[in-house]
């Protein structure tokens, strides 16, 4: 939470309920309070665990306030994940909305939990496209320019977690067959997690060591994104919406995506980027070949972030929260 108390407005109320275990009374009793004293009508919940105490908090208070859930989760990485939806799915059905990041999503969660639809809706992720531009980030580009010598190498990147469902495996043998062809290329992997070992001895065995770049964890992508000549996100499974990926169209590069979830809702195969099935090293290959051109990338370039600008920004996203909560 302290990473985001700077970054919100000063006349907005914050209470840190300070939960300790797994079900804290106090922290219940304290969010309770909050909305009882502030007056609060509305309740936003983001996600399941978050939606329990906001469900009992706002319910103990009697009627006339309203409890939204907005979920983020697509499908579940583990079993004990799975199995608290046991708890879950009744508060699901007594909110008065539930929020998803896609309609990819909002159709399989009310296939797969019977979620009433008409207590669903859609809202997509926004991002700040006059942050996210190359514009207002020449300084940061040209940082990571003097740090990363790419020799007139075609630079692809990506951001993500280093973990199996981000699909890095796939990316890695995709590197090695370009390599192969005789394609110069740097591959830059902007995050970290806890695969990087194994990434890193994967990519010693493939032979590519040299022509990928394990950048770490950084707060700010932007001078990454801007050296980019191809964003990839080879995930395989667990998205919903990216923001990588949307940050990375918003910054105007041509982006090649897994069609997983919501990916086929951001991106319009062929016109504002590029879609490839999960798993599929030659699709990849084939798909960062299609844009070897110069002319190929500047064209997917300018309709990627004419379409994040129209469609999701973060202006848009508070528009269609505030029709909701009105």
């Amino acid at each position: 939470p302290e990473y985001f108390l700077d970054k919100i407005c000063e006349n907005v109320r914050l209470l840190k309920v300070n939960r300790k275990g797994v079900f804290d009374p106090r922290a219940l009793r304290r969010l309770k309070s909050f909305i009882s004293d502030n007056g609060i009508t509305h309740v936003v919940a983001m996600n399941m665990y978050p939606m329990l105490y906001s469900f009992l908090a706002a319910k103990s208070l009697g009627t006339g306030i309203r409890v939204m859930a907005s979920i983020n989760t697509t499908s579940f990485g583990n079993v004990k994940d799975a199995l608290q939806m046991v708890i879950y799915v009744p508060i699901l059905f007594m909110l008065d909305k539930v929020i998803f990041g896609c309609h990819s999503q909002m159709e399989l969660w009310v296939r797969r939990y019977f979620i009433p639809r008409k207590k669903s809706t859609v809202i997509y992720n926004g991002v700040d496209t006059s942050l996210y531009s190359v514009a207002s980030a020449q300084a940061e580009i040209e940082n990571v320019r003097m740090n990363i010598d790419v020799d007139g190498e075609l630079v692809i990147g990506t951001v993500a977690r280093l973990m199996d469902e981000k699909g890095h495996r796939h990316s890695f043998e995709c590197m090695k067959k370009l390599r192969d062809e005789g394609i110069k290329l740097k591959f830059i992997i902007v995050g970290d997690g806890p695969l990087r070992s194994d990434y890193e001895r994967l990519v010693t065995d493939l032979g590519i060591m040299r022509s990928v770049v394990f950048a770490g964890n950084h707060t700010d992508v932007r001078g990454y994104l801007g050296i980019m000549d191809i964003f990839i996100l080879s995930s395989v499974a667990v998205e919903t919406f990216s923001n990588a990926l949307l940050e990375a169209m918003s910054m105007g590069r041509p982006v090649i995506a897994t069609d997983i979830s919501g990916a086929s809702e951001m991106i319009r195969d062929g016109k504002n980027g590029l879609l490839v099935t999960p798993g599929d090293v030659e699709g990849l290959a084939a798909a960062i070949k299609s844009l070897l051109d110069k002319d190929a990338r500047s064209a997917l370039s300018a309709s990627a972030r004419n379409r994040v600008v129209n469609e999701f920004s973060v202006e848009r996203m508070i528009e269609d929260y505030e029709l909701l909560l009105i």
